[in-house]
């Protein structure tokens, strides 16, 4: 854990971009999942918006998202990093 650099300022193509350019990764949670994966979900929109002064949108709808943060009771995936 420590000395695991998690945030770079380089953009290549092996990262997965939480915010670029003023868009950020939209995020994806089921409204029927968990109410603490829910409240989790909300909670990782504002810590990007406090780190990239960006707001990720949150959306109920998977077919619509096509890249961004996918939130699941048991895992965190990222799909498709912003281009």
């Amino acid at each position: 854990m420590f000395g695991v650099n998690y945030i770079e300022h380089t953009l290549t193509s092996e990262n997965f971009k939480l915010a670029h350019n003023n868009e950020a990764a939209p995020i994806y949670v089921a409204s029927y999942d968990y109410s603490g994966v829910v409240r989790a979900t909300h909670d990782l929109q504002a810590d990007i918006q406090r780190v990239t002064t960006v707001i990720p949108t949150i959306t109920h709808e998977i077919y619509t998202l096509n890249r961004g943060i996918v939130v699941k009771s048991r895992r965190l995936v990222l799909c498709d990093p912003l281009s």
